[in-house]
């Protein structure tokens, strides 16, 4: 049911057109907590079906994932703040413009 969403604020973000939007990566995340990527998809799938749940009654819970980050919907904008950990344990490679860029 699409009709809780109808009360969100989608922020526009422009995204510079040289980067490429890719599916969410499970296996990548499942790097960060030593979950196996079908528990990480499993866990992703039932926070965002309790998610809308909850936005369909009205309700607007703040989630806290261990080593991920927090999910939160303030003033009808839904957000994901990652932990550092987590954002440094996934862009090793370059740890200091993965920061900047969150």
């Amino acid at each position: 049911d699409m009709s809780c969403l109808r009360e969100l604020v989608f922020p526009a973000v422009m995204i510079p057109g040289d980067i490429m939007i890719m599916p969410l990566d499970y296996w990548w995340l499942s790097q960060t907590n030593s979950l196996p990527p079908d528990v990480v998809r499993g866990c992703v799938e039932e926070t965002i079906l309790l998610y809308s749940f909850q936005l369909r009654d009205r309700q607007r819970p703040t989630f806290a994932f261990e080593n991920i980050g927090i999910l939160s919907c303030q003033d009808n904008v839904l957000c994901m703040q990652f932990h550092c950990s987590c954002i440094t344990g996934l862009e090793i490679q370059d740890t200091w413009v993965a920061l900047l860029l969150t």
